[in-house]
């Protein structure tokens, strides 16, 4: 299974900018692509942030269009994926890394799930345990 990353996810909203990546997703059997729940969180909230006007109604409406095509199943953070994230905040706090909490979320959620992650940001979760794969190489 692989899991988007916010910033694949906001990608493919706007297919135009990135046409490798929606090519580099159709590789993917749909029934093998999710996103997480915190990821939705974060789309909508960049969404809700727009003024009302034709950008916000065009990300609205690209987000639904991938939530229909793609993303039908999200995964949600659950009690194993808060047991997961809770496991790596200690372990990064132990070693004086300080981690982004919805990043962290997101990674729960693929520990807990054994998927793999595709994101632009393969640092943010380097040393984290993950399968870690970028669309843009």
């Amino acid at each position: 299974m692989i899991v988007l990353d916010t910033n694949v996810v906001s990608a493919l909203m706007k297919p135009s900018d990135h046409p490798d990546i929606a090519g580099w997703l159709n590789q993917w059997p749909e029934r093998l692509v999710r996103t997480t729940s915190i990821t939705i969180m974060e789309l909508n909230y960049g969404i809700h942030r727009l003024p009302f006007g034709r950008k916000r109604r065009e990300l609205t409406e690209s987000l639904q269009t991938l939530r229909r095509q793609y993303l039908q199943e999200v995964l949600a953070f659950d009690q194993d994926a808060a047991e997961f994230t809770a496991t790596l905040l200690a372990n990064a706090h132990s070693v004086g890394r300080n981690l982004d909490f919805p990043d962290t979320q997101i990674a729960g959620i693929v520990l807990a799930n054994n998927a793999t992650l595709a994101t632009r940001n393969i640092r943010d979760f380097e040393g984290l345990g993950l399968k870690l794969v970028n669309p843009w190489d």
